[in-house]
């Protein structure tokens, strides 16, 4: 599906992608033909597996070595196999033909031929049409998180995407340095010359090359911000905001580093507090304030702070090389908190709280400042963002809240807290392109080495960050409001779901806290093979990344609803299932939809709900699939509630002769409330329930299901059954290779691996379980904690349920299963569910009995 962005909202919303453009048209019926002689082959008896076509997600790089970016197939187990990268996640192909998507060969003629006379990549409408759908996100602030079935498509179609970005980015920059137009111009060119000649890996070595050919040019400190990051050539931002950046201008890259989070720079507390001043309630002249209260004159106050803020100096820095900025303030701020709580009664508990929490125990020394030493006006009284946002009281609510309270320090420690997040934000995601952009404008240039004229840049460059984000309130948008109002606005939540450790850490470690999970930052994610856990902390924020482009590696186990409420199932699943555990990455409690929708006044409209997106070209055999996926979704949703009496064709594959002969119509969700085949009495929303509330089941209902479902399971996958006098309990073998059960008659190469089926009552209450086990081996683990560490491992890696290892038998040997349950209803469980249960514990079996086997290590 497409949507138009204009502004102000979408114009167009829910469509199927349309080919207008005649040429593209052209090429996708080229494509068409290709994938119909493919099916024509008596192999496939014009039927595909749903998902499982190449030509479905991309035309690009169908062939080929194994991707950069490309993790190991664990879902699969295919890292044994010499698949190519090529490959589809998940257990669906039953052959690597399929798992390579039967039309690979057959468009990778046609591919290299275009590029070959065309010297371009071979456009694909779909990738093409996706992206612009949701190259609004870069105006808006709207996240996506797509699923994709191919490894290789996370390039492809976050290239497009970092492509949108680019072209915002570069409006976005000129808008803000209107005086330095043909400059910005030259960067990008730049940017695009160095892209073509130089691969990532080849770019980040040169600019780190580059940045420590000048030793001026690396800070002493960095203030939290990652030295290994190199940057990269994905997007501007990545080569010109991140690492190095180029070198000869003050880039994004080089400000950040050598001037914003430098100790020594003067900008080095341009995100702090002045607790003193804070502390006396912001007088105009707080050194003034702290003669009184002490009851001595001006100048001797200031030579008491000046001796006692020297030997605070020279404990935070020992061997530092003149007087960072940075340490300075700390020395002042903790000397003149150590002078009020000597004077001032109405104070002492505040001052002592303060010291406690953020400076360190007092040194021992008498000895006395040099003439050099800076004067405290420097560090007490002075301008950073945070004191000129005290004087806006409406933008600090929003940005900067105070929480309420009566123990000062669960206050103190919680505005520090927020503040050190503010301050990460704004120096390294999308804020700091507000930000950079400010300074630039303040100095007048790129130039490397060039200062303002202005006597005190800091104050000046505050006060215009206060004024840029007093607009930008006022307008709708992705700019520096829009994070930083979000992230203040759900503190709790982000810090519960990214930062747990902060609420009870020590404040001296926050930058750090911060710092190491907000660096890095990209405007689009990548992700497969296994989950990052930075990039994933970092789309639940509200900032970058704005899209997440993953497969099957965020399926489940990841909660990423807090600022995302838009999926698209670009590379489309046939089980209703594992498409419900996609959606449900964001349809959670405390969402962002929801989350809205509880705040709304009015009726919500459709705009309002979570957005579901499945991309598809309209003419093409993909509305097929499209259209069976959709249709036994529906079916899934009726049957979790209440089981419906029609039959159901539960074939992965289309049958194209077939399906073309239907009549082509759309179909529509599903509306209305869902009946529930588990009811709820009222009396037990009233506190009334006991052991007579719950109905007791029918078990001649669930061993009939049971056998329905056992029946089918062993036909389609040629089951070969063994006798059982347990009317609970269903065994066999089943063929087993790649990590996946495969259907009897499968070409490819398998192992029978033995299972168990067996209802079960759940431990507590009246619940039915279907439990399955398939059996490893026997292995000797007992004085062997390597083999037992790779055991957990490998459960890991093969997501699956359960590795279970039994009590030692008499000959000293454990009996190691791979185990797992559903939940069971004669009235709900469907032939998916036991089927995902059955391939997952087996396939995972199979896998580790195969490499412990070659071990030697099963007896």
């Amino acid at each position: 599906y497409r949507r138009e962005w204009r502004q102000g909202g979408y114009s167009v919303h829910d469509e199927p992608i349309e080919i207008t453009d005649p040429k593209q048209r052209l090429v996708v019926g080229l494509m068409q033909k290709k994938v119909a002689e493919v099916l024509r082959n008596e192999r496939f008896n014009n039927s595909f597996q749903i998902g499982m076509l190449s030509s479905f997600e991309s035309f690009l790089e169908t062939v080929g070595g194994r991707s950069q970016r490309a993790g190991p197939q664990e879902a699969t187990g295919a890292g044994e196999e010499d698949e190519p990268s090529s490959s589809f996640d998940g257990q669906q192909g039953d052959t690597v033909d399929e798992r390579r998507g039967i039309d690979t060969d057959g468009i990778a003629a046609i591919v290299e031929s275009y590029r070959a006379n065309f010297r371009s990549a071979l456009p694909h409408p779909k990738l093409d049409g996706t992206a612009d759908s949701f190259a609004s996100m870069f105006e808006t602030g709207e996240k996506a998180l797509v699923f994709v079935r191919r490894v290789r498509t996370i390039d492809e179609l976050a290239a497009k995407l970092d492509a949108h970005f680019d072209r915002w980015l570069q409006d976005r920059m000129t808008a803000g340095l209107p005086s330095l137009v043909s400059e910005v111009d030259q960067l990008f060119e730049r940017y695009a010359r160095e892209r073509a000649k130089r691969p990532d890996e080849q770019l980040e070595a040169n600019l780190l090359d580059e940045a420590e050919g000048d030793p001026s040019e690396i800070p002493e400190e960095r203030g939290g911000v990652d030295d290994d990051d190199k940057g990269s050539a994905e997007t501007f931002f990545s080569w010109f905001f991140r690492g190095g950046g180029p070198s000869g201008v003050l880039s994004g890259a080089a400000f950040q580093k050598n001037r914003l989070s430098s100790q020594s720079s003067v900008y080095g507390v341009f995100f702090q507090d002045d607790y003193v001043s804070w502390l006396l309630d912001r007088p105009a002249d707080p050194l003034a304030e702290l003669a009184r209260i002490g009851k001595v004159s001006r100048p001797a106050v200031v030579d008491q702070l000046r001796s006692r803020a020297y030997r605070h100096f020279t404990h935070l820095t020992h061997r530092a090389v003149g007087y960072p900025r940075f340490q300075v303030f700390l020395a002042y701020q903790q000397a003149a908190l150590e002078l009020i709580e000597k004077v001032e009664d109405q104070l002492v508990d505040e001052a002592r709280v303060i010291l406690d929490e953020r400076f360190p125990d007092p040194p021992v020394g008498n000895s006395e400042p040099p003439e050099g030493f800076p004067e405290p006006e420097q560090a007490i009284g002075f301008t950073s963002f945070i004191t000129e946002l005290v004087k806006h009281p409406d933008l600090r609510r929003q940005i900067w809240p105070e929480d309420p309270g009566d123990d000062f320090r669960q206050r103190f420690r919680r505005r520090e807290q927020r503040r050190e997040l503010l301050s990460a934000m704004a120096r390294l995601g999308a804020t700091y392109i507000d930000l950079y952009l400010l300074a630039i404008n303040q100095l007048g240039s790129f130039a490397l080495r060039h200062e303002t004229e202005s006597d005190e840049p800091v104050r000046d460059l505050a006060q215009a960050f206060v004024r840029l984000l007093e607009a930008q309130s006022r307008r709708p948008g992705f700019h520096a409001f829009y994070e930083l109002s979000r992230a203040a606005e759900f503190f709790d939540l982000l810090v519960g779901v990214n930062f747990h450790e902060v609420p009870a850490g020590p404040l001296d470690q926050l930058a750090l806290r911060f710092g190491s999970i907000l660096q890095r930052q990209v405007p689009v994610g990548r992700m497969s093979g296994g989950v990052t856990k930075r990039l994933v902390s970092q789309f639940r924020m509200p900032g970058f990344p704005l899209a997440l482009i993953t497969t099957d590696v965020l399926q489940e186990g990841e909660d990423l609803h807090t600022f995302c409420r838009q999926i698209v199932h670009y590379g489309i699943t046939w089980t209703p299932s594992a498409i419900e555990q996609r959606t449900g990455r964001v349809d959670r409690i405390g969402s962002l939809a929801q989350r809205q929708l509880d705040e709304k006044d009015s009726e919500p409209d459709a705009a309002d709900f979570i957005q579901v997106y499945y991309p598809h070209l309209q003419d093409t055999v993909e509305v097929l699939q499209v259209r069976r996926v959709l249709h036994r979704l529906n079916r899934f949703l009726q049957l979790i509630h209440q089981k419906k009496s029609e039959s159901e064709l539960l074939d992965s594959r289309i049958n194209i002769g077939h399906e073309m002969l239907e009549q082509l119509e759309a179909i529509p969700p599903l509306e209305g409330e869902l009946k529930s085949a588990f009811p709820i009495q009222q009396k037990w929303l009233e506190g009334e329930l006991d052991l007579t509330s719950v109905e007791r089941r029918n078990l001649d209902a669930d061993l009939e299901h049971l056998d329905e479902l056992w029946s089918s399971f062993q036909k389609e996958y040629g089951i070969r059954p063994l006798r059982t006098n347990d009317r609970l309990l269903r065994r066999g073998y089943a063929l087993v290779g790649h990590g996946r059960v495969m259907p009897r008659d499968s070409e490819e190469p398998g192992i029978e691996q033995p299972f168990r089926l067996q209802l079960r009552s759940q431990p507590a209450g009246d619940a039915t379980l279907l439990h399955c086990s398939s059996e490893v081996g026997f292995l000797q683990i007992e004085d062997d904690d390597d083999l037992f560490d790779e055991l957990y491992e490998l459960q890991k890696e093969l997501q699956c349920a359960k590795v279970c290892v039994s009590p030692p038998t008499a000959n000293r040997t454990d009996r190691v299963s791979v185990e797992g349950d559903i939940a069971f209803h004669p009235d709900t469980t469907q032939f998916e569910e036991l089927e995902s249960l059955v391939t997952r514990t087996v396939g995972a079996a199979g896998v580790i009995a195969r490499r412990m086997v070659g071990r030697g290590e099963i007896r």
